[in-house]
């Protein structure tokens, strides 16, 4: 079930992408500054009793767009897939296990399913496609001019795990919606770091009640105990210790969670470093028609796969192109 962010978000990426028929790096003084507000509206709607708070956000929202359209260039467009190419072009058979997986996977599809009936004049849909690129290792043979050499290491590369976002009636549409779905991805992160210091008061305030009833509860036993005893006063004196710094911490925690202020702040770090958080680079992969790495200076002949390596938060590795699918191939179109 989607939450109110999720919402919020898919309305921001909606609202983007019916507005930027050009390319955005002209956009106007006027349409940056209603971006501004959609990340508001987005994020969180109290940052508006910041002062300036637009005129703050304004540079972060430019200087993530510009990164973002740097970006998309570096994603290669030229492949095509299809049921007929499935059985002409190696690379798709390399891309995709079975015929029929790979027509499971584009026909099951909601955003392209949905493209098609918004677009009925619309033959093809350019689409962007990312999924995990896996190798695997193995002894076997290679062609050596006439010779066979034999335990050789190999190559095989597969990939799984397929994604299919942004459907569009032209590649330039669908790189636009890319950088949308980069734009979202990044405010998510905001939204993140914010939620984050919400778990941490949350987990602070029950270590508070969870100190406060120790504390209550070793009073009494010395309440009760003639003299009282060391053992119960030495606990007592670190417990209180332990609060102290408990509640200096929830000080600092509740102004995290509390303050518009603050969370300006986080979206402001975010959009003006969004190359910590995702980055892609242009990559090519020569394989032969089972999908084995050739080597640059293999006598075989391969075929060239490219595509570009998303990398986000330095951590999850995807692989992505845009790529056309026709109606047709569409089992209800």
């Amino acid at each position: 079930m989607s939450t109110g962010s999720d919402i919020k978000l898919t309305c921001l990426l909606e609202s983007i992408r019916d507005k930027t028929h050009h390319n955005s790096i002209f956009w106007r003084y006027s349409e940056i500054a209603e971006v501004v507000e959609l990340v508001v509206d987005a994020v969180d709607p109290k940052i508006r009793v910041v002062g300036r708070y637009n005129k703050q956000l304004r540079g972060p929202v430019e200087t993530t767009w510009h990164y973002l359209d740097s970006l998309i260039g570096v994603i290669p467009g030229d492949m095509r897939i299809s049921k007929r190419r499935f059985g002409i072009d190696p690379r798709v058979r390399v891309m995709f296990d079975d015929l029929q997986g790979m027509l499971k996977l584009f026909n099951e599809s909601p955003a392209l399913t949905d493209f098609f009936q918004s677009h009925q004049q619309a033959e093809d849909s350019y689409v962007f496609l990312s999924m995990e690129k896996k190798e695997h290792n193995f002894l076997g043979m290679e062609m050596d001019g006439d010779m066979i050499r034999r335990d050789v290491l190999r190559t095989a590369v597969s990939f799984s795990n397929h994604h299919i976002l942004t459907p569009a009636a032209t590649e330039q549409s669908a790189r636009e919606g890319i950088k949308c779905c980069a734009f979202e991805g990044l405010l998510k992160k905001a939204q993140q770091i914010i939620f984050q210091s919400h778990a941490k008061r949350k987990k602070l305030e029950e270590t508070k009640q969870r100190i406060t009833g120790e504390i209550r509860h070793l009073k009494s036993e010395l309440g009760q105990e003639a003299g009282g005893a060391s053992s119960a006063a030495a606990s007592l004196e670190r417990l209180n210790r332990e609060l102290h710094n408990v509640e200096r911490d929830l000080i600092t925690a509740r102004m995290e969670t509390e303050s518009p202020n603050r969370h300006l702040q986080v979206i402001i770090d975010v959009l003006n470093e969004p190359q910590k958080y995702v980055s892609i680079e242009r990559n090519a992969l020569n394989v032969d028609s089972l999908g084995i790495k050739l080597s640059t200076d293999a006598h075989e002949h391969g075929h060239q796969i490219e595509y570009a390596e998303m990398e986000i938060e330095q951590s999850l590795k995807r692989v992505a192109m845009v790529a056309s699918f026709p109606r047709r191939d569409l089992a209800v179109s």
